[in-house]
């Protein structure tokens, strides 16, 4: 390797360095201060805790809402991924399959997938005064709007995913006498289980972190609270408890984080699969 090269190399690997201690330190000091009593951390908020602390999680576990929001969260992740990997599928199949020989499914994609260049900001305030209207301000109509929010973005993914699959499958099965409706069920599915997956993680991640939502829809009653709004109790500019906020975070990161390395493999082939064929 030339001097050149050799320079080069070492300043990528500068800045791998410096970005690998950007994305770590905050984890760092998640989890010191989480295992720190509040004194400790007031005096010292970077150091290392003298002992494990565990008093911090035995709080927020106490806190009467933290129970129900963890139950409210789950509620919004599980029901509207029963929905999108159920629907979503199913549109998405017709429309791969159908899109090059009717114009009406290729509208059909290009109007769904529209409103992935639509920011949630130029449609939050319409969102809320039509679900006030519609008196969905609770946890059913923030399922209903986690379901329509993840359409798009389900139906692109999976289109894109389907058509990579040979069509040569389709004829075997109808020359066998195989209808449509078996030939999605025991066919395609079976085959589209790295996107199944790949889409749980990636709205489940959403679902489970987000705030803007909830906080403009769940605010009739603090019973309504996901888990992101229960930790946003802890931010108090006046009397910020550092160690409980972050003891509730860190629990709150751990569920996803675990499911997250399992199927990470999963996740990043169902994303490839689909640049296989457009």
């Amino acid at each position: 390797m030339t001097r050149e090269g050799r320079a080069v190399r070492g300043i990528a690997h500068v800045y791998l360095l410096l970005g690998v201690l950007l994305v770590m330190f905050p984890l760092y000091l998640l989890l010191v201060v989480s295992f720190k009593p509040l004194a400790e951390s007031a005096a010292n908020f970077i150091a290392f805790p003298k002992t494990l602390y565990l008093d911090n999680f035995k709080k927020v576990l106490g806190l009467g809402l933290y129970v129900n929001s963890i139950k409210n969260s789950v509620i919004v992740v599980v029901v509207p991924l029963l929905f999108v990997t159920t629907l979503v599928p199913m549109v998405s199949f017709a429309i791969a399959r159908n899109a090059k020989r009717k114009r009406y499914y290729r509208y059909l994609y290009l109007y769904v997938i529209a409103s992935l260049f639509v920011p949630f900001n130029a449609i939050m305030i319409p969102i809320v005064i039509l679900s006030s209207k519609l008196d969905m301000m609770n946890i059913p109509g923030l399922i209903i709007l986690y379901v329509s929010l993840s359409f798009s973005q389900g139906t692109f993914l999976f289109t894109s995913y389907i058509r990579s699959l040979p069509t040569e499958l389709d004829e075997s099965a109808y020359m066998d006498g195989c209808s449509v409706p078996r030939l999605f069920r025991s066919i395609i599915m079976p085959l589209c289980k790295p996107m199944i997956i790949t889409v749980i993680i990636l709205n489940s991640l959403w679902y489970w972190n987000d705030f803007m939502l909830p906080v403009v829809i769940l605010n009739k009653s603090k019973y309504y609270q996901t888990l992101a709004l229960f930790q946003y109790m802890f931010n108090d500019p006046y009397n910020f408890q550092y160690s409980l906020g972050f003891a509730s975070y860190l629990m709150g990161m751990i569920p996803l984080l675990i499911v997250y390395l399992v199927a990470q493999k999963r996740v990043i082939g169902g994303l490839t699969s689909g640049a296989i064929k457009g």
